[in-house]
């Protein structure tokens, strides 16, 4: 019989955590419309909370800050998007109005 050793050993991935980096640029604009530093609490030393004002979880800046301004939000996957319907095809629906920035 082999030897057996008292634990299993299962490697646990390392995980990344996220942070706000002041010198980034508190005006960039994130895919979603809003500005990198909406994106963490300014009221807890900066915690990573996502976007507060749209279920933007990650911020990723947007190529063209203008092209990421859009005027209606889907209510249930949460992108901006133009047009009249959500491209992901939701079936939430979508409340049209501006932006709060």
């Amino acid at each position: 019989m082999a030897e057996e050793k008292p634990y299993l050993e299962i490697p646990v991935p390392a995980t990344v955590r996220y942070e706000y980096n002041p010198k980034y640029g508190d005006d960039r604009i994130c895919t979603c419309g809003h500005p990198y530093y909406r994106h963490f609490d300014t009221y807890e030393n900066m915690s990573n909370i996502g976007c507060k004002y749209c279920r933007c979880d990650h911020f990723k800046e947007a190529a063209d800050p203008e092209f990421a301004k859009k005027d209606k939000e889907c209510s249930a996957c949460g992108i901006h998007y133009e047009g009249e319907k959500c491209p992901n095809g939701c079936d939430g629906g979508c409340q049209s109005g501006l932006l709060m920035m």
